[in-house]
């Protein structure tokens, strides 16, 4: 329990000091002094002030590279611009800086921000399709080896802990609530992205929802590492740890195929019903081992010492009373 605590500290210490989330500005989520990172190879500007109805100087342009910081100075609107009627002007220093059009500018930068920039990685269709893969070649490899070997896996051969299952529901309810935003409310998580934040008071309904929800599971996450390390040997552990991951990557692509048709609410409530009541049914525990006090779900093999633990019936556990009593 205590090792748990520790573990929740630096967790606990983020989300008090976190900021909280500003009003959404009119027009857009940033403004003059807002800071970016580029993250293209290299990105041109334009020295001079674009002008209406005048051709562009192209006579020095200024580049920006890979990892350099830009500040925002000044917008400019130029409405005949048949390409985007809104320049921005960066600076990177006092030599290097220069306009550019707005969605060039967006393309080319994130904000300087380690949850925007964390938010615009994991955002990134390749990644997020190497995990799913990965995720699923791991849950497939330890089912076909669980056909030789009785493996714990969850739902499936699961631990006495209900931990898992609750990061499992908390996850995904983070991955629902996720798509609810960009699909529903766009402009919301528009502006999260320029103006993050860890602190889930202060924001929107369905924004404190999803912040709340990916800090439990994370929580619960933490708690569920220290019953498996507890319950299980190191190398089972490391197995049950990588099927929680492949599910969550396998629960996350079901989710997300199925957002745009709305029948991911359908898939979440089928699933949080069956989990809860496989658990109940099958992986709560009712006792405990008789050597080492570890939590089991019936009578069996320990999973923590290995010992054989045999059910005492009523009649002989009322005679070892009595003999205690007279002793």
């Amino acid at each position: 329990m205590k090792t748990r605590l520790l573990l929740l500290l630096p967790l606990l210490s983020v989300a008090l000091q976190a900021c909280h989330y500003p009003p959404q500005a009119a027009g857009r989520c940033y403004g003059v002094n807002y800071n970016f990172v580029c993250i293209s190879d290299s990105m041109t500007l334009q020295a001079g002030r674009p002008l209406h109805n005048q051709p562009v100087d192209t006579s020095f342009q200024p580049v920006i590279f890979r990892g350099d910081e830009l500040v925002v100075a000044a917008f400019a609107i130029i409405p005949e611009d048949s390409i985007d009627s809104v320049w921005v002007k960066v600076a990177h220093d006092q030599l290097t800086q220069g306009w550019v059009h707005e969605q060039d500018l967006l393309t080319h930068v994130v904000p300087n921000d380690p949850i925007s920039q964390s938010i615009y990685f994991f955002s990134q269709r390749h990644l997020v399709v190497f995990l799913i893969f990965v995720g699923c070649l791991a849950v497939v490899q330890l089912l076909w080896r669980n056909r030789h070997s009785q493996l714990h896996l969850p739902h499936y051969h699961d631990i006495p802990s209900f931990y898992p299952t609750a990061s499992a529901l908390l996850f995904f309810s983070a991955v629902l609530l996720y798509g609810s935003i960009q699909q529903y409310v766009p402009q919301t998580w528009e502006v999260f992205y320029f103006h993050p934040t860890l602190n889930p008071f202060g924001l929107p309904l369905i924004l404190s929802l999803f912040l709340s929800a990916v800090w439990l599971a994370l929580v619960c996450l933490v708690a569920a590492a220290d019953d498996v390390l507890s319950m299980l040997p190191p190398i089972q552990a490391i197995r049950y740890g990588v099927s929680l991951v492949g599910l969550f990557m396998v629960g996350y692509l079901l989710l997300s195929l199925t957002s745009r048709i709305e029948l991911n609410y359908v898939l979440f409530i089928i699933y949080a019903v069956w989990a809860v009541c496989r658990y109940v049914r099958h992986f709560a525990p009712h006792c405990r081992c008789g050597r080492c006090g570890a939590k089991m779900h019936g009578p069996g093999k320990c999973t923590r010492c290995g010992t054989e633990n045999t059910a005492v019936p009523p009649t002989s556990l009322r005679t070892l009373k009595d003999q205690h009593s007279r002793l």
